[in-house]
């Protein structure tokens, strides 16, 4: 057992592509004759032992870096941001904005799945149940079929056409009222 990598911290950091290793803002290079069996990618252990010396170490083999430079720390150097006036103005391509095609508009399908899962949410008391579990309470709250209730949809678009569909699917009671036909003051009444 080797109590000196038992008691070691150990982080482990990534081979770059052109066999370097970067830890603590500084590069170590990977020798030839020891990236026979390494591809960029693999993790690195780094072995920090308890007496202040660090190792690499690659699976069970332990690598012998040479210390290629020391590195600028990576994250945002903290410069003066530029004035407006000292920053270049992007200039534009030239192009011609394509209108879009003419044909039926996308449905808008998204919508319509999380209504009915909340319809559902509600009839079986999901809400209920899980303030009650959160208490500590694990009582079986009886809820009700949504083949027993009845739904109004306003406005039979594609979101309400989507809902009205899914709500049949479950046995519901579908009423609709399609407020396109209606002048301003048929929608608000």
């Amino acid at each position: 057992m080797n109590l000196r990598r038992l008691f070691s911290s150990t982080p482990t950091r990534s081979v770059a592509h052109d066999f370097t290793i970067r830890y603590k803002n500084q590069r170590h290079q990977i020798s030839k004759a020891e990236a026979d069996c390494i591809r960029p990618k693999d993790r690195i252990t780094i072995e920090l032992r308890l007496d202040g010396t660090t190792h690499f170490r690659h699976g069970d083999r332990y690598l012998n870096l040479v210390l290629v430079e020391q590195c600028e720390p990576f994250g945002p150097v903290h410069q003066p941001r530029p004035k407006a006036k000292d920053v270049p103005k992007k200039t534009k391509p030239n192009y011609v904005p394509v209108p879009p095609k003419p044909g039926p508009r996308t449905p808008c399908t998204p919508k319509g799945p999380w209504i009915v899962y909340f319809f559902l949410a509600f009839a079986r008391r999901l809400t209920d149940t899980l303030t009650e579990m959160r208490a500590g309470g694990w009582t079986k709250l009886l809820g009700y079929t949504l083949s027993q209730q009845r739904l109004g949809v306003i406005g039979v678009g594609d979101v309400g056409s989507e809902v009205a569909r899914r709500a049949a699917s479950f046995g519901m009671e579908v009423l609709v009222c399609d407020t396109a036909g209606m002048g301003a003051e048929g929608a608000r009444a």
